[in-house]
């Protein structure tokens, strides 16, 4: 959330960039900027702590703070190496970075002392580790060298990815916002037993578009910009129908099969505990909206290649300001169904908002096939439904 949309920006701008002096500025600035971003909010912290009372000690704020800094620094990293199309070092140095820190942040609260500075402390020390490595990785593919780096032209883009990225500012907060302000929000004025149920069904239909759906974007993001950038129109529809057809194929079937099943594998996932069918009950309202907003992944990789960041910032805003004000009202009232609808409504529109913003602004982006990609998208989703209920239908057909 905090990184002002750099990651965003650096990938985007150094996939499209055709110098090979620019992925090294950009990438550079980029960092800059997140470490000038840290150094304010450290500072803004220290006195914050002299005035408020924190449940924290100044050590554990700070290395939150060292943390989360260590984090946006390895992503900004991660996006270049995406957008250089080293899919295999991003996985490898991700993968382990990630399962490394988890095993020896268990092992240090296990062995040696369970308390948050434990925690802290090895967190922040692999962090650190994980984004010197990815710094390593990045400065071999761009053939860099730290002599004579060039602090003005550094300085100039950096201020020019801090105005740039704003906007994304405001896309990042409403996002992590919309997706995590509903347990706070459910907790606040409902029984736990009701949010515990809300929480596991929104948790499992999360699955596939978090742990699939992620990837394959990242995957065809730099592709894609790039045949933007340098008016393929022809390869660009290719890469957008393929992005679709696997997006389709990771997400949409996974989730219909776990929707057919919910019950069966809810049941076992929580050893047949007694809110099993009300989490099976929400999982089935999430689910389909939840899916079908992985297709907007496809226009908000059009949208991020011409740079249409505002606009997305104020949809984003928008969309979250009437999906957490609908959870407000419903939780006021137990209503943890129509919580369920809600999200599933934001998901698809928010995924409708993104291809009615690429339709709008098909000729000012030069993307002359947005009305044939989203046929096909239709085709396929619908193509999913037709074979989804044939299957509930003989399922039923079979157990009556």
């Amino acid at each position: 959330m905090l990184d002002l949309g750099v990651s965003t920006i650096v990938g985007r701008d150094i996939a499209a960039s055709e110098n090979a002096e620019s992925p090294k500025l950009i990438w550079r600035a980029g960092e800059w900027v997140l470490h000038s971003l840290y150094l304010i909010l450290f500072f803004l912290s220290s006195v914050a702590y002299i005035f408020f009372d924190f449940y924290l000690s100044f050590l554990q704020v700070t290395l939150c703070l060292i943390f989360f800094w260590s984090l946006t620094v390895q992503n900004a990293g991660q996006s270049v190496l995406l957008a250089r199309k080293e899919y295999r070092i991003a996985a490898l140095i991700q993968a382990a970075g990630v399962l490394a820190r988890a095993i020896a942040t268990l092992a240090a609260l296990y062995y040696y002392k369970a308390d948050i500075n434990t925690f802290l402390f090895v967190q922040v020390l692999f962090a650190i580790a994980q984004m010197c490595i990815t710094s390593a990785a990045c400065r071999k593919i761009l053939h860099e060298s730290i002599v004579g780096i060039d602090v003005e032209k550094i300085t100039s883009v950096a201020k020019s990815i801090f105005m740039k990225g704003r906007p994304l500012v405001f896309f990042g907060i409403s996002g992590a916002a919309v997706l995590q302000l509903d347990k706070i929000i459910i907790g606040s004025f409902s029984k736990p037993e009701l949010l515990a149920s809300y929480y596991l069904a929104m948790t499992l239909c999360l699955v596939p578009v978090s742990v699939l759906a992620g990837p394959v974007a990242q995957y065809f993001q730099p592709k894609i910009i790039r045949s933007f950038i340098s008016k393929d129109i022809l390869l660009s529809e290719q890469q957008i129908k393929s992005m679709l057809t696997i997006l389709i194929g990771v997400v949409a079937l996974p989730s219909a099969i776990l929707w057919i099943n919910r019950e069966i594998i809810i049941h076992a996932w929580l050893h047949g505990q007694p809110n099993s069918a009300e989490v099976a009950h929400y999982a089935g309202v999430l689910l389909p909206g939840i899916a079908l907003g992985a297709l907007g992944y496809v226009p908000y990789t059009l949208l991020v290649a011409g740079q249409d960041y505002r606009a997305q910032a104020l949809m984003s805003v928008f969309m979250t300001v009437c999906t957490l004000a609908a959870v407000t009202f419903f939780a006021r009232t137990n209503n943890i169904l129509a919580i369920c609808w809600a999200y599933t409504l934001y998901h698809s529109i928010s995924m409708l908002i993104s291809w009615a913003r690429v339709f709008y602004l098909k000729a000012e982006l030069n993307i002359p096939y947005a009305a044939r990609a989203a046929a096909y998208a239709f085709f396929l989703v619908f193509s999913v439904v037709v074979v989804l209920s044939a299957i509930a239908l003989g399922k039923n057909i079979y157990y009556s």
